[in-house]
């Protein structure tokens, strides 16, 4: 729990920080990226950019059981 309220990023956000992030780490040479404190949401929209070929680097996420 948090003593200040953190608002939630809406899709749009979370596309824009992607897109800018996975540019970064390419522009330094990174291909593989790594975050074990992935949501359930980021790991949606890394899949939706990887269907749209837009996610050109490795990422490494917890495995989500979608039922």
């Amino acid at each position: 729990m948090s003593l200040v309220p953190i608002p939630r990023w809406s899709t749009a956000q979370m596309r824009e920080y992607a897109d800018r992030t996975v540019q970064d780490a390419l522009a330094v040479g990174l291909t593989s990226i790594h975050d074990a404190a992935t949501s359930l949401a980021e790991f949606e929209l890394f899949q939706q950019m990887d269907e749209e070929n837009k996610l050109p680097a490795s990422f490494g996420t917890p495995s989500y059981t979608l039922t």
